[in-house]
């Protein structure tokens, strides 16, 4: 006699997590981002050229997971988190308009917006992690 499989009930409170649109919308913000390295690659299609925009798509990369990793860690529907959110996607804007120019005279435009959504989110995920010590210790490390 062949044993029937047995069929696991799932609870009945299965906690369903729906991402806000604020955060489809930062994240298509950086879409753009990526988009733009591709004109880092048609200006300078040489070797250096790729290694230069690996390195542009690597820090944008790099911002973005920050992000997503924060949002997952903390309550995003807090008003200075939502806040926040808004600041650092117009910031992560700034920096993907100046993106072709980052290696030549518009590397400052580039740069300080890039430097400010990377703080911005050390800020928002040590607030957003205020009541969470150990979170905390390890992002402030």
């Amino acid at each position: 006699m062949i044993d029937e499989p047995q069929v696991i009930d799932e609870p009945e409170e299965v906690a369903e997590r729906r991402t806000p649109y604020l955060e489809l919308f930062f994240d298509l913000v950086f879409v753009f981002a990526i988009t733009q390295v591709t004109v880092l690659v048609l200006r300078d299609a040489t070797a250096g050229g790729f290694a230069r925009s690996a390195l542009v798509l690597a820090m944008v990369w790099w911002a973005w997971s920050a992000y997503a990793w924060m949002t997952n860690a903390i309550d995003v529907g807090s008003p200075v988190v939502r806040a926040g959110l808004l600041a650092a996607a117009a910031g992560s804007f700034l920096m993907a308009i100046a993106l072709p120019q980052a290696y030549g005279g518009g590397g400052i435009r580039f740069a300080a917006p890039y430097f400010a959504v990377r703080v911005l989110n050390i800020l928002l995920d040590v607030r957003g992690l205020r009541h969470d010590r150990e979170h905390q210790a390890s992002v402030q490390s």
